[in-house]
């Protein structure tokens, strides 16, 4: 009997944002990794989210803490404040790809499979280096909003459009807000996961 396979999540926080728009609707990410799991027929060694951090953001801040909660190690890229030649000041922050690249290499010892949940270009050359290793790559993504270059490069996409019904995530008009009766920018609510 083989041990189940390991499976590292990779979540790009702003291309599953991208995704989520093209597709129309939004998904319950404890539902996303439950299918992970039974569709690649391993455990999750773990789950990371990346995403830009906005600052004094109660609603990003109440869902990097549901995800917390849901088992996925958070990586929030901190924005900052530069001063440019003018004197005038602009908001930036570094690349999430950065994050996730120096992640996925780091814990390269720790899984079998990597599922990235994204669909930028930019990490094909990744992907490269990692079936370089004998490592099993998964994209699970909109198609529409997912590099060709990015799904040629993989062993197999998953698009999450074939499986709407199962995870699209439900909520009333009440959880579109928090509690100031602002509008939640981050879509979902603490107890939504």
């Amino acid at each position: 009997m083989h041990d189940p396979k390991k499976i590292a999540v990779f979540i790009d926080g702003t291309g599953i944002l991208y995704a989520q728009k093209e597709l129309d609707w939004n998904f319950d990410f404890r539902k996303v990794v439950a299918l992970i799991a039974r569709e690649l027929g391993g455990g999750i060694y773990n789950a990371f989210y990346y995403a830009v951090q906005q600052e004094d953001d109660s609603a990003q801040n109440g869902f990097f803490t549901a995800m917390t909660h849901l088992g996925l190690t958070v990586r929030k890229i901190p924005l900052k404040i530069g001063k440019g030649k003018d004197g005038e000041q602009y908001k930036y922050a570094n690349p999430i790809e950065v994050q996730l690249t120096c992640d996925a290499i780091e814990t390269i010892n720790n899984y079998d499979v990597a599922v990235f949940m994204t669909g930028n270009g930019a990490y094909v050359r990744l992907i490269e280096h990692l079936r370089s290793h004998g490592k099993e790559i998964v994209i699970l993504s909109a198609e529409r909003a997912t590099s060709f270059a990015l799904i040629n490069e993989a062993d197999s996409f998953i698009s999450l459009a074939t499986f709407r019904e199962e995870l699209q995530k439900t909520r009333d008009r009440a959880d579109e807000h928090d509690s100031n009766g602002d509008e939640n920018k981050s879509g979902m609510s603490d107890d939504e996961f």
